[in-house]
């Protein structure tokens, strides 16, 4: 079976962040959980009291710490 692999860097395919949409595909229960952990940072960020970066990476990471790399590029 052939993968395909897109990257939208100007926003022709979608108009948001799909990373947070494969984040709560991958582990709906742990993605709430750490949304709720995240929500002081996102309201830092809201703010711009904060660097969206480093909170990106912070949730990200919160969900896919410990994940095998193949399961994660299973899903």
């Amino acid at each position: 079976m052939k993968k395909l692999y897109l990257f939208d860097f100007d926003g022709t395919l979608t108009y948001k962040d799909t990373m947070f949409l494969y984040l709560k595909f991958y582990n709906s229960s742990k993605f709430k959980l750490q949304f709720i952990k995240h929500i002081p940072l996102f309201v830092l960020l809201k703010l711009k009291l904060a660097d969206a970066e480093k909170v990106k990476k912070s949730f990200i990471s919160s969900i896919l710490k410990g994940e095998r790399k193949a399961k994660i590029e299973s899903k």
